[in-house]
C-alpha cells in the first residue's frame, strides 16, 4: 500500500484482542477493545497501513440543487460544463424545464459549497435542495416555483401595457393616423423648444423604463448568453433591436434640438411594444410550463411513503415489515 501524508488520513481503527504492543519503553499494553487512533495523536513503533479517503466504496454523495434564473435552455450546457468541469464530481444532469441539477460527486473530493460557487460563477444563483425533501414535497415546490414564475411575468406584462396603450394610441393614432388639421395632432406635434416635439417627449418618457426596468431581465439574460454560453438567443434578438430602436430614437431627437431643426421621425413606441409582446409570451410560456409541473407534481404525489420489506428466516417463513419508502429509493437509485 502506498504511503500516505497526515492530512490524507482521517481516522485509523486498531483492532487489539489479547495482544501485547510494545513501546520504546519495554511496556505493555493489554486490550481487547477496538481503539480509535486520530490522526492528532502519536503512536510510536507502529506501523499503520491507512487508506485514503478517496479510496473509499461509500465515498460518493449526490446533491439536488435549483438552478435559479435559468429560463432557457441554451444555459444547461454551459452550466453542466461548469460543474462536469469540477474535480471530484462524477455525473451531472441539468433539467432546463424544473431549473435542477443532480450532481454525483465524491465527498472527500468536493463539497456542496464549491458546487454552488461553480454555478455562481457563469452568472446563476443556486441553493440545495434538502436529501430529506419527500418527492410529494418535492413537487409542490417545483409547482410553487412555477406559480411565482408565472405571477411575476403577469406583474411585469400588466405592467408594460400602462406604457404601451397610451404608446400605440400617442404615436400610431395621434401622431400617424389623424390629418394634419386636427387639433389633437397638432398638440402632439408642437415644439416645446425648436426641434423638439410634445408627442416625442412624451414618448420618450414613456419608453425609458420599459426599456430598462420591464426589459432589465432581456439584457441580464442576454449578456449570459454571450458570456457564459457563447451563443446568441432570442432574447439577444430582441435586446439589440430594442436598443437600436431607443437610442436611434433618441438621436433623432437630440439632433434637431441640438441644430434647432426640423423634427425627425423616431421609433420609441417599437421598443416600447415589442417589449410587452415578449412579456406576454413568456407569461403564456410559463403558464404552459406550469400545466406540465401540476401533471409531474401530482405523478409525484403518487409516489407512496411506505413499503412492505419482506424477508425470509431460516425456516423457510416469510416476515413482513413496514419501511419507509426513501429506504428503497436510496438503495435502487443512490440518492444521498
Amino acid at each position: 500500500m502506498d504511503n500516505y501524508t497526515q492530512k490524507d488520513i482521517v481516522k485509523a481503527n486498531i483492532e487489539i484482542e489479547n495482544v501485547n504492543i510494545g513501546n520504546d519503553n519495554n511496556k505493555s499494553i493489554n486490550s481487547s477493545s477496538s481503539t480509535p487512533i486520530t490522526q492528532q495523536q502519536e503512536v510510536p513503533n507502529i506501523n499503520i497501513t491507512t487508506m485514503p479517503p478517496s479510496m473509499s466504496t461509500n465515498s460518493t454523495r449526490t446533491a439536488r440543487l435549483e438552478i435559479i434564473g435559468m429560463t432557457c435552455a441554451s444555459f444547461v450546457c454551459s452550466v453542466q460544463t461548469a460543474i462536469e468541469g469540477l474535480d471530484g464530481v462524477e455525473n451531472a444532469q441539468v433539467n432546463a424545464l424544473t431549473s435542477e441539477a443532480m450532481i454525483k460527486y465524491n465527498q472527500y473530493k468536493i463539497g456542496t459549497r464549491e458546487l454552488v460557487e461553480a454555478i455562481t460563477e457563469v452568472g446563476f444563483d443556486a441553493k440545495i435542495i434538502p436529501s430529506t425533501t419527500k418527492y410529494n414535497n418535492l413537487g409542490n415546490a417545483i409547482r410553487e416555483r412555477a406559480e411565482r414564475e408565472q405571477r411575476r411575468l403577469k406583474d411585469r406584462f400588466i405592467m408594460s401595457l400602462w406604457f404601451a396603450i397610451p404608446t400605440f394610441i400617442i404615436s400610431m393614432i395621434f401622431m400617424t393616423a389623424l390629418p394634419t388639421s386636427n387639433d389633437v395632432r397638432m398638440a402632439f406635434m408642437k415644439q416645446i423648444i425648436p426641434g423638439l416635439e410634445v408627442g416625442a417627449s412624451i414618448l420618450f418618457l414613456l419608453a425609458t423604463p420599459v426599456q430598462f426596468y420591464l426589459g432589465g431581465p432581456l439584457y441580464v439574460k442576454a449578456w449570459k448568453s454571450l458570456y457564459y454560453a457563447r451563443v446568441a438567443d432570442m432574447d439577444t434578438l430582441v435586446t439589440i433591436g430594442t436598443t437600436i430602436a431607443y437610442i436611434g430614437s433618441i438621436v433623432n431627437v437630440v439632433v434637431p434640438v441640438a441644430y434647432k431643426d426640423q423634427p425627425r421621425q423616431q421609433f420609441f413606441e417599437t421598443s416600447v411594444l415589442l417589449i410587452t409582446f415578449i412579456l406576454l409570451g413568456r407569461w403564456v410560456e410559463a403558464k404552459a410550463k406550469g400545466k406540465i409541473f401540476e401533471v409531474i407534481s401530482n405523478l409525484m404525489e403518487l409516489q407512496p411513503d411506505k413499503a412492505i420489506l419482506v424477508k425470509f428466516n431460516q425456516n423457510g417463513k416469510a416476515d413482513e415489515h413496514e419501511i419507509d419508502s426513501d429506504l428503497i429509493q436510496s438503495k435502487l437509485f443512490d440518492t444521498y
